[in-house]
Parts: C-alpha cells; structure tokens; sequence
C-alpha cells in the first residue's frame, strides 16, 4: 500500500484547522486552482447532472405520451441539425476571433445561463398543442439553444483556459467535474424510478417529468452561473497570453 506523502497529512490538518482559510487556497503556490474553485466545478457539473435528468426526458414524452408523429420529429431533428451545421462553424468562428474580456464571458454564460435551462423546460409544455405545434416549439427552442449555445460553449472554454497557466491545474478540473457528475448521477436517474412507481404516487408520466423539471429549473440555472466566478489568472484577450498578478 502506497504511503500517503506528509505533505497531504499536512494539507488535511490545514484544511480542518483553518476551513474557510484553506477553501480561499491559502497559502497555495500562484497560478494553483483553489479547492474552493474546484468545488464550483464540481458543484456546477452535479447540479447540471440532475436538472438534465428530468428535461432529458423530452424523447419520451414526444414519442411515448404526446405521440407525435416519428416522421415529423424526424423533420424537426433534420431542420435543427441543418441549423447546427450552418450556425456553429461562423459563429464559434466569429467569437474566438474576438478577444472578449473576462467579464463579457461572464456575461454571457449567465445570460445562457437562464435561456438556455427554461428552454429545455419549454419544450417538455404540452397544453393540449397539436402535433405541428410542438415540432415548430422544438425547432424554435432548438435554434435558438444552438445560438446560445455556442456562445456559452466557447465563453466557457475561454475561462476554463484562463483558470491556470499550469496544465497539470486544468487537467485538476476535469477530475472534480468527474466527481460532481457521479454525484448528480443518481438524481437524474430519479424519473426512472418515480415512472416505474406511478401507480403509487398517482401521477402520470407527463406531471412526474414536469414538475422535477420545474422543481430543478433553479439548479439548472445555478450550475451553469456557478463556473462563472473562478478567477482568471491568465489573459487571453491579448496578443500573447499574459499571466494576471
């Protein structure tokens, strides 16, 4: 069995001694991520994990509970498919072109943020809508995810790169995230298992995938802000990225 190094003892005893201290990284070498920083991360994927467990439901509630035709769901998925195709390449383009400072970024991944979470929440409405209907709501959300979409993606990439000028301290994000997702998992996995004991609740498929959803929607939202606020130590709006102080 592997010896654990004095060095983490150390950093476990700093953490229980001094907790807000060690979460703020104190005492961490510069251009280190903090563990509060991780936690975000973290916290941000899990969130996100179990909000999508109730919207990613959509498939079954146009095929199983609307019944909508599959070959108009077909159409919808080819007209937002050729959107995608057509949209991400210039506007992904556009952005990274665009050196965008650090709170622009932020921006915008707030602002999607919120459109993009109660879009996913729109597309589950039924209402009584006809089939036609619910495919033009479907496009219309779709396109308009993809927009916002791709401004978010690239926004987060730009932050995510700018955390740390060490690649050893990036890759760190990507194991807490990891971590964040395992939490998330068993939550989204909930709708399973309330449809399966319906009988019980009396609630029907639609109501059980509706109101998680809407119950959820503020975690959604959450856990994209959450990234949002880690702290940039690398700038990349000039010519050469520059290490921030």
């Amino acid at each position: 069995m592997k010896k654990i190094p004095n060095e983490t003892w150390a950093n476990i005893r700093q953490g229980l001694r001094h907790p807000i201290a060690w979460l703020k990284g104190m005492d961490i070498p510069e251009g280190h991520i903090t563990p509060w920083e991780l936690l975000l991360f973290a916290a941000s994927k899990a969130l996100g994990t179990m909000s999508s467990g109730f919207t990613g439901r959509q498939d079954f509630l146009y095929k199983e509970v609307y019944r909508i035709d599959l070959k108009k769901l077909s159409l919808a998925g080819i007209i937002s498919s050729l959107w995608d195709a057509s949209n991400d390449p210039f506007l992904g383009a556009w952005m990274d072109r665009k050196r965008m400072g650090i709170n622009t970024l932020r921006t915008i991944m707030r602002i999607s943020a919120v459109t993009v979470n109660v879009l996913n929440v729109a597309k589950l409405f039924d209402g009584g809508l006809s089939d036609w209907q619910h495919v033009g709501i479907l496009i219309a959300c779709n396109c308009a995810q993809d927009i916002i979409g791709t401004m978010d993606g690239v926004a987060q990439q730009k932050i995510r790169a700018g955390i740390s000028p060490f690649s050893q301290q990036r890759g760190r994000v990507s194991v807490w995230t990891n971590m964040g997702y395992q939490v998330g998992w068993g939550v989204s996995n909930l709708p399973v298992a309330l449809m399966a004991l319906r009988d019980i609740f009396h609630l029907s498929d639609y109501q059980i995938i509706m109101v998680g959803a809407l119950i959820l929607l503020p975690l959604g939202i959450v856990s994209s802000v959450l990234t949002s606020f880690v702290r940039q130590r690398v700038d990349f709006t000039r010519e050469q990225p520059v290490r921030l102080e």
